[in-house]
């Protein structure tokens, strides 16, 4: 009898799919700041993070030829992911962090950026998966830079 249930409960961890998939074991080089990506600045730029797909960290590198102030926009398509996003310098150092807005698609970062030099933009998922999207561009946001969601009529109609 206690063979047959430890039998049974063998065969059912065995065929429900138990993952021991770790959160960057699927991860690139950019899971690592030496392996980040290099975006353009003021270019959307789009990726995706997964916690349980084994790629919850991603590394984007962006350039500063001027100091001043900078804004980051940041666009996930799975507005719950939980994801915080972190600004590094060219050392290291945390200059600043975001926990994503969970009752919202998008979140805005502005700084003063005081050095010429290479910054890093740190994506962290510890739940869920998302694609987003980022640009970073030199200035404050302003109207102009901020999306609008264009009016679409035929998605307004009963079904």
């Amino acid at each position: 009898m206690v063979r047959s249930v430890f039998a049974l409960a063998l065969a059912l961890l065995a065929t429900t799919g138990c993952s021991n998939v770790g959160p960057n074991d699927n991860s690139r080089r950019d899971a690592q700041r030496a392996g980040a990506q290099e975006i353009p600045l003021d270019t959307a730029v789009t990726d995706a993070i997964n916690f349980a797909g084994g790629d919850a960290t991603d590394w984007k590198a962006f350039n500063v030829t001027e100091a001043g102030e900078y804004t980051m926009e940041f666009f996930f398509d799975n507005p719950i992911v939980n994801a915080t996003i972190d600004l590094h310098n060219q050392y290291g150092e945390r200059l600043e962090s975001l926990t994503h807005n969970v009752n919202g698609p998008s979140d805005v970062m502005t700084v003063n950026l005081r050095e010429v030099g290479t910054y890093y933009l740190r994506f962290n998922t510890t739940q869920y998966r998302s694609t987003y999207s980022l640009r970073v561009y030199q200035g404050r946001p302003t109207q102009a830079n901020t999306p609008t969601e264009e009016p679409r009529p035929e998605f307004d109609r009963p079904i």
